[in-house]
């Protein structure tokens, strides 16, 4: 795919982008963004940005920032998109955030929302609001060429502080031709519906340029707009005959709370939800279909894929039209290194199928043995880190090879993800992957859904486990939750808590994609209490 000319030139005349506008969506001609688009380039061009230039912005969900991210690549200048503010973060620690990468990366201009340009001081780079740039005039196209590092993807900084994915034209126009092969979209009947935040490489590649470039319609919802309301989601979806939508297992769960309470009016017309970022739940897609059933729902519309920053997007894809395949491995076979098919469900656990590579994409298990780090090399692949060689050499061992960080196995030519590297806790010779154990520790009715994580801590000479984790509820008995907490953690993988550390609603530190942010909550653990409701020793 030529990027920028599947991007100025949609596919279809008739396809059109809808953002949400306060309660209302408004439609509009991708033709619309393409000369608002010309218009902030040529607001650029004045400033002096052009080829070579490097501008900063934090990417929101809306005409703003769709035309923008597009006005820059108009002039030759790289993008980069910076993280939105993470779940529970300080608001001084953010801003510090955004001037620490404006130095590190010698940004020329940093661009965001008008409200907030004021509140920045990004050091010796300029901060302006969107709309300050504007100008009604022409501007001859000036795109990056197709091996020029065109785009910086800042991580949100799940595992560590954000690193700057550099990718090309040609490396995004490749992933966007990849999904495309697998989902076969028709641009007379397609219509995606996303909510993902645009600074997520979900949200911006498979929730905008992919179907903005393969000339599709798009309802370009928020993720403010999404959780203030939830029902939006599937409601819209109904309303707007919408074939694909885009989403991690923890927005599936809250949309489906909203939906036993109100079930949307209609019928859905999904051929095809992607569902990744997170760990996918085999039990939350069941859930799904038996909400949803009624209204046109089918477990084969859900696609479970894997993907990253630095493949641009997705590695792997289940195939359009199957039925999500569960591997049901064996505990404790699993935390002794082993792979083994569980006899029973009572110590299990269900690893959902990521699919079979993309086309033209290699996926194969570093090392000998059956379970082992994925290794990744693929034609949408990132150069490496933005000025960070060394980080590069570590990730990225030879042209066109990843090291994912991420552990998993490979059945029958698809790939199953069991967890990062860096959340597997080794505990008298067993491995814990903490997703699967958080999955059962965040079972207990005490313990909010999706808000538990465990961490190992280092004092003096000491290592200690520490859960961290939000309440259901603020008034249920702290003791007593922490200990069986600590009970059903030594049940399910024989591991002995030393602490429960317990943070008000919407303080576990997250991503915005949903992701916890493990080393900020090791942080929360060791002892920065910050603004704690409760720390109870158990061990």
């Amino acid at each position: 795919m030529q990027l920028f000319e599947a991007l100025t030139e949609p596919a279809s005349a008739h396809s059109t982008y809808s953002s949400a506008e306060g309660n209302r969506l408004v439609d509009r001609p991708w033709s619309d963004v393409v000369h608002v688009a010309e218009t902030y380039a040529a607001g650029l061009s004045d400033r002096g940005i052009g080829t070579g230039s490097r501008v900063g912005c934090v990417l929101g969900n809306d005409l703003d920032s769709t035309a923008f991210l597009l006005g820059v690549w108009w002039t030759g200048a790289t993008l980069m998109s910076f993280p939105t503010p993470a779940r529970g973060v300080d608001p001084v620690d953010y801003l510090a955030q955004l001037r620490m990468l404006c130095g590190r990366t010698r940004a020329e201009l940093l661009v965001l929302d008008e409200e907030f340009a004021g509140m920045v001081d990004a050091g010796n780079t300029p901060v302006i609001g969107y709309r300050s740039l504007p100008r009604q005039r022409r501007v001859p196209q000036n795109f990056p060429g197709d091996d020029e590092i065109a785009f910086v993807q800042y991580s949100s900084g799940s595992t560590s502080a954000p690193k700057g994915c550099s990718l090309t034209p040609a490396a995004i126009g490749n992933q966007l031709d990849l999904i495309s092969a697998r989902l076969e979209p028709d641009p007379a009947t397609g219509a995606v519906y996303s909510w993902l935040p645009l600074s997520h490489d979900m949200g911006l590649f498979g929730g905008l340029l992919w179907p903005w470039a393969s000339g599709q319609s798009l309802v370009q919802s928020s993720p403010t707009r999404f959780l203030r309301a939830p029902y939006t989601w599937l409601e819209e979806c109904v309303e707007r005959s919408v074939t694909t939508t885009v989403g991690p297992s923890f927005g599936l769960s809250i949309a489906l709370r909203a939906a036993r309470r109100s079930t949307p009016k209609g019928r859905l017309s999904l051929r095809d939800w992607i569902i990744g970022s997170d760990p996918i739940e085999y039990g939350l897609i069941n859930e799904a279909v038996d909400v949803l059933g009624d209204i046109g729902l089918r477990s084969s519309v859900f696609q479970p894929a894997y993907g990253m920053a630095e493949t641009t997007l997705a590695v792997s894809m289940t195939v359009s039209g199957s039925d999500p395949r569960p591997y049901r491995v064996d505990l404790d076979a699993l935390y002794r290194g082993e792979l083994a098919e569980a006899a029973t469900n009572d110590r299990a656990a269900a690893i959902v199928s990521c699919g079979p590579p993309m086309a033209g994409t290699d996926v194969w298990i570093d090392g000998d043995e059956e379970i082992g780090e994925i290794m990744v090399r693929s034609p949408s692949m990132a150069t490496g880190y933005l000025d960070d060689p060394e980080r590069t050499a570590r990730t990225f061992p030879s042209p066109g090879v990843l090291r994912t960080g991420d552990r998993g196995f490979i059945r029958d030519g698809e790939l199953y993800v069991i967890g990062r590297d860096d959340d597997m806790v080794s505990v008298g010779g067993r491995n814990v992957y903490t997703s699967i154990l958080e999955n059962r520790l965040g079972s207990d009715p005490r313990v909010r859904s999706g808000s538990c994580a465990l961490v190992d801590v280092q004092r003096d000479e000491d290592r200690s486990l520490i859960v961290v984790l939000e309440p259901a509820a603020a008034d249920i008995d702290f003791a007593a939750t922490a200990r069986s907490v600590r009970a059903a953690a030594a049940t399910e993988a024989g591991i002995g808590i030393s602490e429960c550390v317990f943070v008000p609603r919407g303080q576990l530190p997250k991503s915005p994609s949903g992701k916890i942010q493990r080393f900020k909550c090791r942080a929360i653990a060791g002892g920065d209490d910050g603004n704690l409701l409760a720390r109870v020793a158990v061990g």
